[in-house]
């Protein structure tokens, strides 16, 4: 009967952990983080995937922290073997530091063997205008880096993986390769692998109709 017992208290666990991972994902979401999307570009008909920018683990806590920077990706199928990788820094008029700041590039720690990638162009800066509930002006600094499509794989797979986002501010260390934080929500490494998992079924498609178009 005990036995019975720990397993129905097992089973509520479970779900109340369910409920809480799926309430955070939706959260998540709903606040534009970590968000998966595919449009047709007007100007040459590329297609272009992209995951909006989502937060990384700020090693430096113990499990709770996020880092002021977040990671996102875009892919367009005219570079297919390469990924700009979205550095993210979001603000207010109000806040104590920087309002913008200038994101220059990005470092890796794969397995203990480091590597550099720095943008190759000006950091934008933008804003949502005066926002009458929170009595502010939201703010966003954002630039990119390119990196080859292995090399991102290669980082979603691996158990070590650090990164080191540089900016005019200095730089911001995280722990790309944890998933979650231990309240539920999703991190940049979750929702990168779903925009890489849209970006192989997305080349697959596209393989398919080039092949069909050479055929005939």
């Amino acid at each position: 009967m005990k036995m019975l017992g720990y397993g129905v208290l097992g089973v509520l666990l479970a779900a109340c952990l369910g409920g809480c991972v799926g309430m955070a994902d939706m959260t998540s979401r709903m606040g534009g983080l970590g968000v998966v999307s595919e449009k047709v570009s007007t100007f040459d008909g590329a297609t272009i995937v992209e995951v909006s920018p989502q937060f990384v683990h700020d090693p430096k806590h113990t499990g709770w922290g996020f880092n002021s920077y977040k990671l996102g990706a875009r892919w367009n199928s005219n570079s297919p073997e390469y990924v700009a990788l979205i550095m993210s820094y979001s603000s207010s008029a109000d806040n104590v530091g920087s309002i913008y700041t200038s994101l220059t590039g990005i470092d890796v720690n794969l397995n203990g063997q480091k590597y550099s990638f720095e943008a190759g162009g000006a950091t934008s800066h933008g804003n949502d205008g005066w926002n009458d509930l929170s009595k502010t002006i939201y703010t966003n600094s954002q630039n990119t880096v390119v990196v080859p499509l292995e090399f991102l794989q290669e980082m979603t797979v691996t158990e070590d993986c650090t990164i080191r986002i540089h900016s005019s501010d200095g730089y911001e260390d995280a722990l790309f390769s944890m998933e979650r934080r231990p309240g539920g929500q999703g991190l940049a490494l979750m929702s990168i692998r779903e925009f890489l998992s849209k970006v192989k079924n997305k080349r697959q498609i596209l393989a398919v109709g080039d092949t069909a178009g050479s055929g005939g």
